[in-house]
């Protein structure tokens, strides 16, 4: 490559190249093509005041601004001299950033080709050269290190300090090979200090074989305060790249990335730290059906954020697995898709450990296990599973959970999770005849299902078995405002034994549904027969003005007219010395029975019998 030295002039710019050929004061150069020199990577740039129209070599250059021999260009320097282009700031600020970087008293930008690297040097010379260009940045308080256009191959990268950040130019232009097959490739950990405001960008990050273990990158020491951004690892259909990205980290953010992580790896691994921010990103399996394959993996983290993410082709799409003595709380998903995974694509299962905190909004849980577009077939496909004892806290709003292989979501052994809206439908795809069913919940406590829609609706199989099925171990539970309509078997199999639950005001009549708002109390006559037009209560008491009077009331409930069927009783009277002046009765009538109160008394003793009937809604 040519490299060309351009130099403000009197006349304006000109260059001076390692051939020997001078270019003309004037019009050799635009504000345009410097600008695209510049982003080819392929000149070197200089200007000096006091030196106006002599032709400068790079290390001329160098030692006349490390010793304060060249003036700061300003924008009257510029003028017309540039063949009268006036939009010319982009390339004079590039110009001007890179002559301030060349003063080792304010350099900030570390281009790795000065430290000897190369698009056709070995791993092992653009290695040294790489670490050269970030030892520097670190010893300087940090900056950028710059890689330019095209593949370098390297092995291992280690960044110990803070402020240092990779800069490619763009995921197309720059690649980085590595030739490692089994280590950590780029290793980021704190130095000597907590906050890194360093990170990688604007480049793409891949291997030129199958490695077999360790991360892309690896990011620990609880390291706060980072940034990848645009960043590529891996190419669909290449090699095995081993794990994606690492984190133990607080404050850090990764965002407008794509990671393509085949075989039986992470793409994303969050093992501590919190207050991690990750966005718009693509994360991409091959179909491996390892167990091991994930898009996102939370081991242990107390609270980040994932938005507009989406997790496709591995085993799990999202798995959160805390170990014995790990805590995963306070995580919030919006818009996180995970589809087209071999199994689940969301798993909730913790080691021993704890699961609290937990909000998933506005996600999709879709073709889990299905059995199309490359996906496995199987009845254990998921598009959201909870499991073991650890989960305390986990809270669905309006999830789209749709044709998965087996149930839409099956929680078992959890307490307090919620379902608020959303959609379960098309789900059971590997036993349409219903085996599976839209929402499963087994020996659970504390959990509530409310305004969701579980059935078939337009454009989607009727293949659910019920909309809701409830285990025999459930308890505590409620169940309202959800339609559970259409399904191949019916609306909601309760086949819990509780009493502590509602289930009320849902469409399926698959279950005698229950309401448990009240009315108002409603006077009755004793002696009248009553058909009951909602579920309520009768309540009855007599009293006795006098000493001696006795007398009683009775309560008849069935499906005759008049009811016969006696099912409570009370009485007043003396016993002994005791004066009892009152007594009453309490019995609950079910809508669509007979009721009335019989009252007695002896030889017109004049007892008085109040009667009260009290609906449930």
């Amino acid at each position: 490559m040519t490299e060309r030295l351009y130099y403000i002039g009197d006349s304006g710019p000109f260059y001076y190249d390692d051939s020997g050929t001078a270019g003309a004061e004037g019009g050799t150069l635009s504000g345009e093509n410097l600008q695209a020199l510049l982003a080819e990577g392929s000149i070197k740039i200089g200007v000096s005041g006091v030196n106006a129209g002599h032709l400068m070599r790079r290390d001329d250059i160098e030692s006349g601004i490390a010793a304060g021999a060249a003036a700061s260009v300003s924008d009257a320097a510029y003028g017309a001299g540039w063949n009268g282009v006036t939009t010319v700031a982009p390339s004079k600020n590039a110009v001007y950033d890179k002559i301030n970087s060349l003063s080792s008293s304010d350099k900030y930008v570390f281009d790795v080709e000065d430290y000897g690297a190369g698009t056709g040097a070995s791993a092992a010379t653009n290695t040294t050269a790489f670490q050269n260009a970030i030892n520097a940045a670190e010893a300087a308080g940090g900056g950028i290190v710059l890689f330019g256009r095209g593949s370098y191959q390297f092995t291992t990268l280690t960044i110990d300090d803070p402020g240092v950040m990779l800069q490619g130019q763009g995921r197309a232009g720059t690649k980085l090979l590595t030739t490692d097959t089994t280590n950590n490739v780029i290793t980021i950990s704190r130095g000597s200090a907590v906050y890194s405001h360093g990170g990688i960008r604007d480049l793409t990050l891949y291997s030129t074989g199958n490695r077999t273990a360790g991360y892309i990158i690896h990011i620990t020491a609880n390291m706060s305060g980072g940034l990848i951004d645009n960043l590529q690892i891996g190419l669909h259909g290449g090699y095995d790249l081993g794990h994606g990205i690492y984190f133990n980290t607080t404050l850090w953010t990764l965002t407008n990335s794509s990671l393509e992580i085949p075989g039986p790896f992470k793409a994303i691994h969050l093992d501590g730290g919190n207050d991690n921010y990750f966005s718009k990103l693509w994360l991409r399996g091959d179909h491996s059906n390892d167990s091991g394959a994930t898009g996102i993996y939370i081991q242990e983290n107390g609270g980040s954020w994932f938005s507009d993410i989406e997790a496709v082709e591995f085993y799990y799409g999202i798995r959160i697995r805390p170990n014995a003595g790990e805590d995963v709380a306070w995580i919030n998903m919006h818009n996180v898709l995970a589809d087209s995974n071999d199994l689940k694509g969301l798993q909730i299962d913790p080691n021993s450990g704890n699961v609290y905190g937990l909000n998933f909004n506005s996600c999709w849980f879709a073709s889990n296990g299905a059995g199309v577009g490359g996906v496995v077939a199987t009845i254990n496909g998921r598009g959201i599973g909870l499991s073991n004892a650890g989960i305390d806290g986990v809270y669905f709003v309006n999830p789209r959970v749709v044709n998965n292989g087996g149930h839409g979501i099956e929680v078992s052994n959890a307490v307090d999770v919620q379902i608020n809206g959303g959609l379960f439908t098309g789900n059971s795809q590997q036993s349409p005849s219903g085996t599976a069913h839209g929402i499963v919940m087994n020996d659970n406590d504390e959990w509530q299902v409310n305004g969701v829609r579980s059935g078939q609706v337009a454009g989607r199989d009727n293949s659910q078995g019920y909309g809701l099925y409830i285990g025999a171990g459930c308890d505590d539970f409620i169940v309202t405002g959800s339609n559970f309509l259409t399904n191949v078997t019916g609306g909601i199999s309760d086949n819990s034994t509780t009493t502590t639950k509602i289930i009320a005001k849902n469409f399926g009549n698959t279950v005698q549904e229950r309401s448990y708002q009240f009315g108002v109390w409603e006077s009755k006559n004793p002696g009248t027969v009553y058909l009951a037009p909602t579920d309520g209560f009768v309540h009855a008491y007599v009293t006795a003005p006098n000493p001696g009077d006795r007398g009683g009331a009775q309560l008849m409930i069935d499906g005759s007219n008049p009811p016969t069927t006696p099912r409570a009783r009370c009485s007043v009277n003396d016993v002994g010395t005791v004066y009892i002046e009152w007594a009453s009765l309490f019995g609950a009538v079910m809508a669509g029975e007979y009721w009335r109160i019989t009252e007695s008394d002896d030889a017109g003793a004049g007892v008085d019998v109040t009667v009260y009937w009290r609906p449930l809604y």
